[in-house]
């Protein structure tokens, strides 16, 4: 079972917290997906025991499934929440 949904709008900055055991935010393999569809998202900078990430702007209202790993494959891909994208509010 996912532990979170997270509501956000796409260009938003997240900060996800947790044990991310790699030396740098870029070490990371970050991705936003959906049936068939995978948005890479760049790991900004660490930050307080967490990782800032931004969603990208593309990114289609609805959930996603947001995937962790690192780049080279010392941790295993990992579901850690959902993210809901919604509309902007115009």
């Amino acid at each position: 079972q996912i532990p979170g949904l997270i509501n956000t709008q796409a260009g938003d900055a997240l900060n996800l917290y947790g044990h991310f055991p790699v030396k740098h935010a870029s070490d990371l393999r970050i991705r936003l997906k959906r049936n068939r569809k995978t948005l890479k998202i760049q790991a900004l900078n660490f930050l307080r025991g967490g990782v800032i990430v931004k969603i990208p702007p593309q990114a289609a209202p609805g959930e996603w499934e947001l995937v962790i790993d690192a780049k080279d494959k010392s941790i295993p891909p990992q579901t850690i929440a959902t993210i809901r994208i919604v509309a902007a509010d115009n």
